[in-house]
């Protein structure tokens, strides 16, 4: 599955222009109940990584539009054998301090009722 990502995580070291550059992501939550519980598992902190700025030219650094998102979160709607099949989805952040993967979260997230 391929999915459309945006995202508002501007510290991690895959962002570039509300996208992530690597080929695909993993959103953890495996026993999520909303998208508090959820992260972005694939994640890094640019303050700690030591990969420099974010905004470099290399093509790993090029931002993906379109990418695999795997998934974890077996109580989302969108969960289909740990894969996502939403159209969309947002990653962003739980506050304004995000320095771990645990601070971020899925805004797709829809728990099955």
């Amino acid at each position: 599955m391929t999915n459309h990502l945006k995202c508002s995580v501007d510290n991690c070291a895959n962002y570039r222009d509300h996208r992530c550059c690597l080929p695909s992501i993993e959103v953890a939550g495996p026993h999520s109940e909303n998208r508090q519980e959820t992260c972005c598992n694939s994640f890094r902190d640019i303050g700690s990584c030591g990969c420099g700025a974010n905004n470099s030219t290399t093509p790993r650094n090029d931002p993906n539009p379109e990418m695999e998102i795997r998934c974890t979160a077996k109580k989302c709607v969108h969960n289909h054998g740990n894969g996502c099949d939403a159209d969309c989805v947002c990653v962003g952040i739980g506050n304004y301090d995000t320095s771990s993967k645990k601070e971020t979260q899925c805004e797709t997230f829809a728990s099955h009722l």
